[in-house]
């Protein structure tokens, strides 16, 4: 009995074992009734052994395997179930493939996309990372911690800009009130006219250029004249 790595069209990893293992019928294993189009698509050494898959390339529509291969066959398409075998040379006999499980493969699948970043090592480090204003003076920071660079303004500033505008109280409104009612009274007293005797006036002369534009009035004119 010899374990090997079955990968289902759908993309699922599961361990198999095979009996009285041969190469050549491989594919009997993948539930094809021929060999047709089915081979060794590409083989990667791993530590002192090598590790091939066997897929077929050619297949009915909606039968593709989903499963993303590592390089360089992550862009090629296959149908099917794939397999995945280890063995002790590099073309494998019958008799030099050895066993090979789902957690191996794995292993093996994390090599060969460059390995995958440990967030929580990440997040250490980030830990561990030297703060770069720890270094600099309390003057030269706002009162949130961040530097003065020109761009970040603190509160304290915009606080002291708002203080420096006050709004008018209500006496001084009323006074400015006051001083308006007197300009007027004074230019009533020297012959000036008030703004109601301006609006009066404003109507009179409208009241002119209506009647002047009156053609009854016209009318009436030529009648006299005869």
């Amino acid at each position: 009995m010899t374990k090997v790595v079955m990968i289902n069209k759908g993309g699922s990893v599961k361990t198999e074992t095979v009996k009285s293992l041969k190469v050549s019928d491989l594919y009997k294993k993948c539930k094809f009734r021929k060999p047709d189009d089915f081979a060794k698509r590409h083989t990667w050494k791993y530590k002192n052994k090598w590790v091939s898959v066997y897929a077929k390339n050619k297949g009915r529509a909606n039968s593709e395997n989903k499963y993303d291969l590592p390089p360089p066959i992550d862009n090629d398409l296959y149908f099917g179930s794939l397999l995945v075998i280890m063995h002790t040379n590099e073309t494998p006999a019958d008799s030099e493939v050895c066993d090979f499980d789902k957690e191996t493969w794995l292993k093996v699948y994390e090599k060969l996309l460059g390995g995958f970043e440990d967030l929580s090592v990440t997040a250490q480090q980030d830990d561990e990372e030297e703060d770069e204003l720890e270094s600099v003076s309390p003057s030269q920071k706002t009162k949130e911690g961040y530097l003065k660079d020109g761009f970040v303004v603190s509160d304290d500033i915009e606080e002291e800009e708002d203080s420096d505008y006050e709004c008018p109280s209500e006496e001084e409104s009323a006074d400015e009130n006051t001083d308006n009612e007197d300009e007027d009274d004074e230019e009533a007293n020297y012959g000036g006219e008030t703004e109601d005797e301006e609006e009066d006036e404003d109507e009179e002369e409208e009241d002119s250029e209506v009647s002047d534009d009156d053609p009854a009035s016209e009318l009436s004119e030529e009648e006299y004249s005869y």
